[in-house]
């Protein structure tokens, strides 16, 4: 099977779990355990290895939005550094994402609905009134 992009950055992010990379960094692990997929990618193109390796870092980049499928994040600020989203067995979610908002109180919930309801009449009694 022929290897992409974003599974050679998976693996290479699964053997290095708990650590955050940079694309740049990314880009120069692939090219030194990935030689064959760089070796067909450079004879594809007709590029050097310094080409290849920032044409690399800027497909990592770019195809953030792909590698999304791979089990890969992100980080949210500048310098973006890519790391192995690690997936936790025992709640069966993904142990680097953002907390869940917390529910609304009961208490909070009813005094809402009562507010619409009284919006709701409200809005009908000056129907009512507008029409006649």
């Amino acid at each position: 099977m022929k290897k992409t992009l974003g599974m050679v950055v998976e693996d290479f992010l699964a053997k290095n779990k708990r650590k955050q990379y940079t694309a740049h960094e990314i880009a120069e692990g692939i090219m030194k355990v990935e030689t064959e997929f760089c070796a067909r990618k450079m004879q594809k193109t007709g590029k050097t290895e310094k080409i290849l390796l920032f044409q690399l870092m800027s497909e990592i980049a770019g195809q953030y939005p792909k590698l999304l499928a791979f089990n890969i994040g992100r980080t949210e600020f500048k310098p973006f550094k890519y790391f192995y989203k690690v997936r936790a067995k025992k709640f069966g979610r993904y142990v680097n994402r953002t907390p869940a908002k917390p529910a609304a109180k009961p208490a909070a919930k009813k005094a809402v609905a009562k507010a619409t309801v009284k919006k709701a009449v409200a809005k009908k009694a000056v129907r009512k009134a507008a029409k006649k």
